[in-house]
């Protein structure tokens, strides 16, 4: 395995303990001969608020994907986003986490710019690290910025690196600490308390012990050291020894000042390693009191080299190892104390015994415990251990990659139950498609199993008599002619301890061969209605209607959970098929991938536009082929006409229908076809308006959430909204008839970040998915299926 730590390089060039650290795990890992490492180190400067912001920036923008595994351990560097990335805690900028309390500064934000303001607003509400970046990209155009907020520490600061943080810490795989106090700051971790504790060991090899009759301390010279308080305390003590101080720093001539008149301490500068092997070997004990140090390396070294560590209750990382007594003395912040300390560590009894104390009580911290602890570490992915339970989806059409709103409300609500469960899904694809395997994610696995040609020929045939695509219909009909699909889903079935079916169709088919797995009907639609729409002037209008009903009756009559897309769904699914209000039902809202979805700054934003389409006015209709889109292009046609000076453009495989239809669009409307996630992504930047024209159809349709997660204004029809409570200012409702006027209000209106702070919070996959994945736990977890079934 090919592994990159992930450093940030202090500016100024400094080297300090995390340095070593880096560099001694580096040694380790390629010392196991398994595995290959590198160090990766990006200058991150924290001189200003916005070189922090720019670190950050540099970080998030930094592709690794070709290592195997990241390790990051300090702040920005966890925001490079690794599918195998693990969390080697060292520490946050502390100045915004557990010691902010110090800056006696206020938690909130109260400044007069409306702009800042509204940034920290976005941050508490859980606002997405690109959007971030852009907000932030527009207040740093506008040198509007207010000064009490930007400074190091500020309550603005503080708010946007939680932010930053937080939302790094979702995509991270393992975490681990460096110390029990690291892994005890709760807040370091953002609501991730799987944490392994991994203390590491020094790179200092010991010298023989001896002893001299001197205390030795050694550090950065700075206030968190408390170096001070240590020179105060050994001057009012009793004892006759020499105090050596060794190290550098901006405190230097302040300690000298404060040890003057002193002559038993003194100061030795920067020491070489041999330098300092030396003197631990031969002084009396080491004395170390930072302020809630997060490892304390200073301490491991002393103890690994056989010296009694003074330390405070406060100290952090060195209180995790000392026992008072037994391997040093552990005092309270104060000079008194710490000055008595002093006269205990001087008049030590029995020196052997307690040398050997110190060196047993590290004994454990070794390089190779890390490597394997870092190479096992817990993963939030499949927390409910080795024996996880299986899920079976079965689709009747394909979901990988997702180029539509079905196939994505399948695909990331999988994604989800694969967190905490081993899922499979089985897609029903066309006949001339080959047979292919995916897997997305660890637990997650795709099946493409193509209609064999008996069940392809009386699909062509449905096709041809009625004019529209019927394959999701037909395989409830007619699934014992697709001999392959109907066996791999039966040869999974045997170890599925839920089946899902994404759709009514697969019902009859998953009740005959596994009537007593728990079945869970995961709608998309009252198929009922949809398909006497869709069909309503067919000749097969009857028969279609036939078997989708009796499909969706089944689906909802026997199912143990049935899950809808909106409340209406619910409502009329109830009304349709007389379910009984105990019914076992709930909603599972459709989402956005707002990952997947950039908020580019203003700036960007109409750099983009000239560029792609010199600056006119766009408005964006996101669509597969489905009959209730192409009706919404037909509607499209009829707006363009009536606002030639704006472009439409439809994305997706709607433009297929069309590009061989004898149907003329106006020549302000431009078919792209199908894009990649890049394309579309840059395509909702460059748009002014997210337009939704449905005259049919049921459920509630995806592309109103990618419309929001981009921030563009929406303009809709009531069926194109149904099923969603939008707030104000986030979509102008009205008839075909009335779209001219709308558009041109909502374009004006321009791009909010409101708006994707909305669907994010309430419809991202993730938010969604989690609420799914505790509907299916229901069922998962049940001990006997045979109870559920009956």
């Amino acid at each position: 395995m090919n592994v990159a730590i992930l450093a940030p390089s202090h500016v100024p060039f400094m080297i300090g303990g995390a340095e070593r650290l880096w560099s001694d795990l580096c040694v380790a890992i390629n010392a196991t001969g398994k595995h290959q490492a590198d160090i990766i180190k990006l200058p991150a400067p924290e001189k200003s608020f916005w070189s922090l912001i720019d670190s950050y920036r540099t970080f998030s923008d930094l592709n690794l994907d070709h290592f195997d595994m990241v390790i990051s351990g300090k702040n920005p560097c966890w925001m490079t986003q690794h599918p195998n990335h693990h969390l080697y805690m060292l520490h946050p900028l502390r100045g915004v986490y557990d010691t902010y309390h110090l800056f006696n500064l206020p938690l909130e934000v109260e400044s007069g710019n409306l702009m800042v303001r509204y940034i920290a607003k976005a941050c508490d509400q859980g606002v997405g690290t690109s959007e971030l970046f852009s907000l932030l990209g527009d207040l740093r155009l506008s040198n509007g910025e207010d000064p009490s907020q930007i400074g190091l520490p500020s309550p603005f600061l503080r708010k946007i690196l939680h932010r930053f943080d937080s939302n790094a810490m979702k995509n991270i795989r393992g975490f681990s600490a460096i110390s029990k106090t690291v892994a005890s700051r709760a807040e370091y971790f953002h609501g991730n308390d799987n944490v392994k504790i991994l203390p590491p060991p020094s790179g200092l090899i010991p010298g023989k012990s001896r002893s001299e009759g001197y205390f030795f301390t050694y550090s950065r010279l700075d206030q968190a050291k408390r170096i001070q308080l240590l020179i105060e305390a050994f001057k009012g003590s009793k004892v006759p020894n020499e105090f050596r101080i060794a190290g550098s720093g901006p405190e230097l001539e302040v300690l000298k000042s404060a040890a003057s008149r002193d002559p038993r301490i003194k100061f030795l500068g920067r020491l070489s390693d041999d330098a300092l092997r030396e003197e631990l070997a031969g002084c009396l004990a080491v004395p170390f009191i930072p302020y809630q140090e997060d490892y304390g390396l200073v301490a491991v070294e002393a103890l690994v080299s056989g010296k009694p560590v003074i330390t405070t209750l406060d100290s952090g990382g060195p209180a995790d190892f000392v026992v008072d007594g037994v391997n040093g003395f552990i005092a309270e912040t104060n000079a008194v104390s710490l000055g008595k300390a002093f006269e205990r560590a001087s008049s030590i009894r029995d020196r052997e015994r307690m040398g050997a104390a110190s060196r047993e009580s590290v004994s454990m911290v070794r390089w190779d415990t890390v490597v394997d602890g870092l190479f096992s570490v817990p993963s939030r992915r499949g927390t409910v251990g080795s024996s996880r339970k299986n899920i079976l989806s079965v689709s009747t059409y394909p979901i990988y990659p997702p180029k539509g709103g079905g196939q994505a409300r399948v695909f990331y609500l999988c994604s989800q139950l694969s967190k905490a469960y081993n899922v499979h899904v089985i897609c029903l694809v066309d006949g001339a498609a080959p047979r292919e395997k995916f897997e997305p994610s660890e637990f997650l696995t795709i099946e493409n199993i193509p209609g064999d040609q008996e069940f392809s020929e009386k699909d062509w045939e449905l096709y041809q008599r009625s004019g529209i695509p019927t394959t999701d219909v037909a395989i409830a009909g007619y699934f014992k002619l697709a001999s392959s699909f109907s066996h791999r889903v039966a040869e999974v079935s045997r170890w599925a301890d839920v089946i899902v079916g994404e759709q009514p169709y697969v019902a009859p088919l998953i009740f005959e061969i596994a009537p007593n797995v728990p079945f869970v009907h995961n709608s998309q639609n009252v198929e009922y209605d949809l398909k006497a729409q869709m069909f309503k002037d067919s000749p097969l209008r009857d028969e279609i209607v036939t078997l989708a009903t009796d499909a969706e009756g089944l689906a909802n009559k026997r199912a143990h959970i049935q899950i809808y897309c909106s409340e209406s769904d619910r409502a009329r699914m109830g009304n349709v098929y007389s379910l009984p209000s105990a019914t076992k039902s709930m909603v599972i809202y459709n989402g956005a991938a707002t990952d997947t979805i950039s908020y580019p700054t203003t700036k960007n934003r109409l750099d983009l536009k000239r560029r792609l389409f010199d600056g006119r006015s766009v408005a964006l209709f996101v669509a597969s082929w489905h009959q209730p889109n192409i009706e919404a292009v037909r509607n499209i046609f009829e707006i363009a006409k009536q606002t030639p000076d704006i472009l439409y453009l439809v994305l997706g495989t709607v433009g297929d229908y069309f590009s061989g239809s004898t149907e003329l669009a106006p020549e302000n409307i431009t078919f792209t076809g199908l894009v990649s996630v890049e394309e579309k992504d840059l395509l909702l930047q460059a748009a002014d308006c997210g337009l939704n024209p449905m005259s049919s159809g049921s459920g509630t349709n995806i592309k109103m959430f990618d419309y929001m997660a981009a921030g563009l204004p929406i303009v809709s029809t009531p069926v194109g909204a149904r099923g969603l409570e939008l707030p104000d200012d986030i979509a102008w409702i009205g008839e075909i008839c009335d779209f001219p006027g709308l558009l041109r209000t909502a374009i004006t209106s321009g791009r909010k970040i409101h708006r994707r702070i909305f669907v994010k919070s309430k419809y991202d996959w993730d938010a969604v998915g989690m609420k799914y994945v505790e509907a299916i736990a229901t069922l998962v977890h049940t001990d006997s299926k045979s109870d559920i079934a009956n």
